[in-house]
């Protein structure tokens, strides 16, 4: 129940603001999917890090009981068609940054590598 409560606190932190146009859904698990509809690569990165800093600033009311005693998100930024031509690869190029983010230390945002242009092109 307490991971539960933090995940519709993290939920409704992705929504507060969000522009009729976005979507915000839970993808799996501990996982949202986040779309930002006709934005450029630095302002969904921009998004992306005010979200970052709002999770990490909020006071969870579970928060105590997560490590650090804080609750901290980590994101993949990517962007069609800068880092992949299709639905699904794009999902795999945000999800491939999302774990560089948690490799990388975790509680960061982090964008995408750039498509090969073979990939973009497809």
């Amino acid at each position: 129940p307490a991971g539960d409560a933090v995940l519709r606190e993290v939920a409704a932190i992705l929504s507060d603001g969000r522009r009729r146009s976005d979507v915000v859904a839970r993808y799996g698990g501990e996982e949202f999917a986040v779309l930002l509809i006709d934005t450029q690569l630095a302002a969904a990165a921009r998004v992306a890090e005010s979200v970052r800093r709002r999770v990490e600033e909020h006071d969870f009311v579970h928060g105590t009981a997560q490590p650090l005693g804080r609750v901290t998100i980590s994101l993949g930024v990517a962007a069609c068609p800068d880092h992949a031509a299709t639905p699904h690869g794009l999902v795999q190029a945000a999800d491939d940054a999302l774990y560089r983010a948690k490799h990388a230390g975790r509680n960061r945002a982090l964008e995408a590598v750039a498509a090969p242009a073979a990939e973009v092109t497809r």
